[in-house]
């Protein structure tokens, strides 16, 4: 199974990371930013494509976004930005940033919910994946909203 390596604020050696043996890094994409460190634009995604490393992205604006927020935004705001960068048609994971196992059936509904407004604006399940602890990936992943 292929290994990756995601990193925020702080950016690590790409080489470093190569050569460290992991084939990807997961990198966040948000509300396009060209002032923010966090979000992947398109001169470091050359610099990790140039490096032999492939990309995932992430969406996430706080912890919690995915109880509140509609996933059917998140889910245009996020494509336009992978369209912006090349990326088309590359899955995009939603990260829920939160243990799961303390949410009450109100939020795992709204994570439910985001997902799966999120699939049916980018495409389906296919172009949908969740980022987070085994349970959340126990939960969601696997249904028709959510592949990955």
């Amino acid at each position: 199974m292929p290994e990756g390596l995601d990193y925020s604020f702080s950016h690590p050696s790409l080489q470093c990371v190569r050569n460290s043996g992991y084939q990807f890094v997961a990198r966040y994409i948000g509300d396009p930013d060209p002032n923010s460190l966090k979000y992947l634009d398109a001169a470091e995604l050359a610099r990790i494509t140039a490096v032999g490393l492939s990309v995932v992205v992430v969406r996430e604006t706080t912890a919690g976004f995915m109880f509140t927020d509609s996933g059917r935004d998140h889910a245009i705001v996020s494509r336009a930005h992978c369209n912006a960068l090349g990326l088309i048609g590359i899955p995009i994971y939603y990260a829920l940033d939160v243990d799961p196992r303390g949410l009450s059936q109100s939020q795992r509904n709204a994570v439910t919910k985001f997902l799966q407004d999120a699939a049916a604006v980018d495409g389906g399940g296919k172009n949908v994946g969740l980022y987070g602890s085994d349970d959340a990936i126990d939960w969601w992943v696997g249904h028709s909203y959510c592949k990955y």
